[in-house]
């Protein structure tokens, strides 16, 4: 089968069309006005607030570059070996710019440029420039928050029906119940839902919606998952879960109540999670959210 056509930020009326030439700059300035934020905080430090100031600059100078649809610079010096593969790629794409690339390596290339900036600075190198806004979402989420805290004590701290006792029907549709919530976590995303209200994120989340949005999923093997669940520990019943992160926030409670959930059914003895290295895709999380 052949390899489908990357989707460009050239096609005309695609998302990645206004994703570049919209959603990007919009992106860029609100890491501006956060930092300026931090900036305007620190009242002592002063070499601090000059570095970050020379970083403010270099974040104009990019939004700028994406507006004007400049060219994709390779990066310098090229020592890290995932710029290696970014610079890789520059060179085999031709002549790429903003507003004329694969949509995702230049988005991609896009957080990556802006880690770089904080990387080569002194004092701002562990900055999240995103965690304000992740933070904030988190609290818009309390009701959510409740709703699914209620839900996990409700079935751990059952004293009629243990979690580990119940039998094999109740406990799949309890699976199923559970792996559907984290599914519908990542409803909340940062980097395409930036122009929501409060009302709007409180009605993509909470237990109706996401027994309603079952419907929704194109493709569920969750009974397939519950299958191998059961029939494919190994002898010594040691079993690990590895879950990939996506967004911080309300999402990555949902994650974390998950792997709650599996622990105390006895599902898994152990869960490993695997966040992003920096900040990515505006509410990707990293350690430091968890």
């Amino acid at each position: 089968m052949p390899t489908a056509r990357p989707v460009w930020t050239s096609d005309e009326g695609t998302m990645a069309q206004e994703t570049a030439k919209s959603r990007w700059p919009k992106i860029v300035s609100g890491i501006i006005d956060d930092l300026e934020v931090e900036i305007d905080a620190l009242r002592i430090c002063l070499p601090q607030r000059a570095e970050g100031r020379a970083i403010v600059h270099h974040l104009h100078t990019l939004r700028e570059e994406i507006k004007s649809d400049a060219a994709l610079r390779p990066f310098e010096p090229a020592t890290n070996p995932g710029i290696t593969g970014y610079n890789k790629q520059l060179a085999e794409g031709g002549d790429l710019s903003w507003h004329k690339s694969p949509w995702l390596f230049a988005e991609c290339y896009l957080y990556r440029y802006v880690q770089e900036i904080f990387s080569r600075s002194q004092h701002w190198q562990g900055y999240d420039v995103f965690k304000r806004k992740k933070d904030s979402t988190l609290i818009k989420s309390q009701n959510a928050v409740k709703q699914t805290a209620d839900w996990l004590t409700r079935m751990v701290m059952d004293a009629v029906k243990p979690i580990k006792e119940l039998d094999t029907e109740a406990a799949r549709l309890l699976f199923i119940e559970a792996t559907a919530l984290a599914l519908w976590g990542n409803a909340t995303d940062l980097s395409l839902l930036t122009n929501l209200s409060l009302e709007d994120i409180q009605k993509l989340q909470g237990q109706k919606n996401i027994e309603e949005s079952q419907r929704n999923i194109v493709a569920n093997d969750t009974d397939l998952v519950w299958q191998y669940l059961q029939s494919g520990k190994p002898s010594n019943g040691d079993c690990r879960i590895d879950i990939i992160l996506d967004n911080a926030g309300f999402e990555l409670y949902t994650d974390l109540l998950y792997a709650s959930y599996l622990l105390e059914s006895g599902l898994t003895t152990s869960v490993v999670l695997h966040a992003k290295c920096f900040p990515w895709f505006v509410s990707d999380a990293t350690p430091e959210d968890i």
